[in-house]
Order: structure tokens, then sequence, then C-alpha cells
């Protein structure tokens, strides 16, 4: 099934007694939900603990899913729930025979569900480069966690990081 909805983080008010929060983005995996709480001061929690601070059900084919917390996010404050696709190839490619259309489907589902996140990560500023503070480069982050991450060194040269390969590479 085609990916029919587009990808924005799911940020809703808590009440201090509602428990399951619903959206409809496509997910493939429990562990691609990144869930956290945003305190009644502004202030975002660590990131939430699958299967101890929350859980999920979900349903790809409809795109749609639940989070129900064990501790209901405050009054004021919010559940903030994102989706975080892996970036490891789980598709098994026959050699030399016919490819399963849904094997297909889903390969390609995955890529759009990638470029979704990346998309919003690039338009909304979640994934910035480091930037320059009174002439020297700020620190270059040791493990960062956009998606693609690009680094000016002192001489000049831009670094991109990729999560996947979890390397720097010089660009250009």
């Amino acid at each position: 099934m085609a990916v029919g909805t587009l990808y924005a983080p799911s940020k809703q008010a808590g009440n201090g007694v509602l428990l399951a929060f619903s959206g409809n983005w496509k997910a493939f995996n429990e562990s691609d939900f990144v869930v956290y709480t945003i305190n009644a001061a502004g202030i975002q929690s660590a990131q939430l603990v699958l299967n101890t601070d929350y859980t999920v059900v979900f349903d790809t084919d409809a795109e749609t899913w639940t989070v129900t917390f064990t501790v209901a996010p405050v009054s004021g404050g919010y559940a903030l729930i994102e989706r975080s696709t892996s970036l490891t190839q789980e598709t098994n490619w026959p050699r030399e025979e016919a490819t399963p259309s849904e094997d297909t489907e889903n390969a390609v589902d995955k890529l759009t569900l990638i470029a979704q996140e990346l998309l919003w990560s690039v338009t909304n500023g979640t994934a910035q480069p480091s930037v320059e503070q009174s002439g020297t480069q700020a620190a270059m982050p040791a493990n960062p966690t956009a998606i693609v991450w690009y680094y000016q060194t002192d001489t000049g040269q831009y670094l991109k990081y990729l999560p996947a390969a979890q390397k720097w590479f010089l660009v250009g």
C-alpha cells in the first residue's frame, strides 16, 4: 500500500488524565516511534522508553497509530510523538528470481518515509549546521542525532555526518 499521508510530528495537549494519543502517518515498526512529554513549563523530557513509559499500537496499511502512556502528560503540557524510520535495509531481495511486489512496495514506502522525515527536519529547522561563535567554530557534535549534519572546519572545509554510517565525510 502506498504512503498516503504526509509526516509531521504530533504534539497533542495533555490534561493529566488522558493516556492515549492517536494520529495518522505510516510507520513500519513500533521502534520507529520517538516519544517525549513536555511539561507545563515547556521543558521536554528525555526520550521515553517503549514498553516502560508508553506502548504503541499501529496499523501500517491504514496509516494510523495510538501511543498510550503509563503516566498521563500533565495539564498544560504535551505529548510529543515523532517518527524516526530505521536507515537500514530490511528487505531480503531474492537473487536471480522474481521479487515479490509487496517487498518492492514496502522498500519504496520506507524510502518515502525517510524522505518525509528529512524534508520535515530540513524545512522546520531541526537539522541545522553548527554555527560560528565569536569567530571560532562551535564544537562539532560527537554523535549528532539529526538525519544529516554539516560542519565547517576552521580551514573552511565542510564535513557531512551520516548517522547510518556513523561517520563524518569531507564534502566537495
